[in-house]
């Protein structure tokens, strides 16, 4: 926690992001494990640009311009969130999912 990481793509995490770090990326974030910290996807205005987790609980999560907040309850499935209609949404993983983003 306490620490920042940018990158000039996409990133996968592998292990948790914990309160009070944050990551930045030009591209999409991937957690392998909890997101419990700060996450800026679509740091240089990518509206397309997702962030994935095994378990979504940020602090606030930043897609291009929008930025959202995580729902208090906890969900033991993998989420993805990601931009519609102007707006975090944040749903379930599911087979197929990606397909839309790309």
């Amino acid at each position: 926690s306490g620490q920042v990481l940018e990158c000039e793509s996409s990133v996968v995490i592998v292990g948790d992001v914990n309160p009070g770090a944050k990551i930045v990326a030009r591209g999409n974030i991937v957690v392998l494990g909890s997101l419990d910290g700060n996450a800026y996807a679509g740091a240089a205005g990518n509206s397309e640009s997702f962030v994935a987790a095994l378990h979504m609980n940020p602090i606030q999560i930043k897609i291009a311009d929008v930025i959202g907040r995580s729902e208090d309850k906890s969900q033991l499935e993998p989420q993805v969130a990601y931009i519609k209609e102007e707006a975090i949404c944040i749903d379930v993983m599911k087979n197929g999912m990606f397909e839309n983003f790309y």
